[in-house]
């Protein structure tokens, strides 16, 4: 088993990672500078992606950018795992719905959905989506 660790994004760029709405992990709440986002699979070649393979995103809030940044790979993957929101969290990121909607057009629908965060009154803020082929 061989887990690759890649970033990608829709344009290639070496921006800086988004900061997101909590501080992060030292504290800070500034831009950290990334590794880079290849596009259209810059790190990861096909013939390394063995069946079957799941595409997990850590990407908070740029789970759609991410995702285009890899769609010439995406048909290699079995499955897809990544966090969604129903709420704007990131400006500008893209809803579960927009996300639901590009990867069922891609073949690969909703499976489950797990660790769902919500409000004090109820109203689901985030999950972890599971879609497979």
């Amino acid at each position: 088993m061989a887990l690759p660790i890649a970033s990608c994004g829709a344009i290639p760029d070496s921006a800086a990672l988004h900061p997101g709405c909590r501080p992060c992990p030292d504290g800070s709440s500034t831009p950290r500078r990334g590794r880079g986002s290849p596009s259209g699979g810059g790190v990861i070649k096909p013939e390394q992606i063995i069946a079957p393979a799941l595409l997990k995103l850590e990407v908070q809030g740029y789970e759609l950018q991410a995702l285009r940044g890899c769609e010439a790979l995406l048909d290699r993957f079995q499955y897809v795992y990544c966090e969604c929101s129903f709420v704007e969290l990131y400006a500008g990121q893209a809803l579960a719905d927009a996300v639901i909607s590009w990867l069922r057009e891609r073949g690969l629908r909703l499976i489950s959905v797990y660790n769902m965060a919500n409000e004090e009154d109820g109203r689901a803020v985030q999950a972890d989506f599971l879609f497979g082929r």
